[in-house]
């Protein structure tokens, strides 16, 4: 870049002239790190990125940090690594903005098959209320019903199936009934891709079902199609009544 400054933003480095501050406490060094590989800082963007160890053996956390023309702050940031792999690697390197509600940052994360060496590539979007990470792998979720229709007072057992399946049998699913979460529901786990919840009704009436999974590490959150499941009342048998 050619030499002189706009809005205080030295455009020979293309950094702002503040110092980046100890954000993690008690991680000095690790906060070092990130500061050496933030990003990028340019006029036109207020973000700086990077990451910091969290364990002594490798694993690191994305960091993302914002000016607002008076102090820098931390923003919540993706981080899509297995998070029960001790060396769960989520790191960022550049990032760069268009506008206050769109900026992009990338870098790399260890993904659930990050034990083989496999490395991913890291996409985050800041859509002007949360960085989203766009590079995560869309999952797509369904629901089913062991019994549709089905009587009052019967069991019934709804059957979420989340593909692709989740690494690890990762994240839960969550079942709302015309749109109320089921209490007995709320976070149900996953086994091979599937999650259950079984109900009653002490009514007859139509429900609305939706199963809505959670996401892990770098599969998305997803929510089902809407099925309908209908409760019938038991039929009453009639008595024949013999003349006197």
């Amino acid at each position: 870049m050619s030499g002189g400054s706009k809005n205080g933003c030295s455009r020979s480095t293309g950094r702002y002239p503040f110092a980046i501050p100890q954000i993690i406490p008690k991680q000095q060094v690790t906060v070092l790190q990130a500061r050496r590989k933030a990003s990028q800082l340019f006029c036109n963007s207020p973000w700086a990125v990077g990451f910091y160890d969290v364990n002594e053996i490798g694993g690191s956390k994305t960091l993302i940090l914002h000016w607002d023309g008076t102090a820098w702050t931390k923003v919540n940031s993706p981080n899509p690594s297995c998070p029960h792999y001790a060396y769960s690697d989520n790191q960022l390197y550049g990032v760069s903005a268009r506008s206050g509600s769109d900026a992009w940052a990338v870098g790399d994360y260890g993904d659930c098959a990050f034990a083989t060496g496999r490395q991913d590539t890291l996409v985050a979007h800041w859509n002007g209320r949360a960085w989203v990470n766009v590079s995560a792998i869309a999952t797509v979720t369904s629901v089913s019903s062991s019994a549709n229709p089905v009587a009052t007072g019967s069991p019934v057992t709804y059957t979420a199936t989340v593909a692709p399946a989740p690494a690890n049998d990762g994240g839960t699913v969550a079942f709302y009934d015309n749109g109320s979460l089921i209490s007995s529901c709320s976070a149900k786990a996953v086994s091979s891709g599937r999650a259950n919840c079984t109900v009653s009704y002490a009514s007859a009436g139509s429900h609305t079902i939706k199963a809505a999974y959670s996401g892990y590490a770098d599969y998305g959150r997803s929510t089902s199609p809407p099925l309908t499941e209908t409760v019938t009342a038991p039929a009453t048998a009639s008595v024949p009544v013999s003349p006197r």
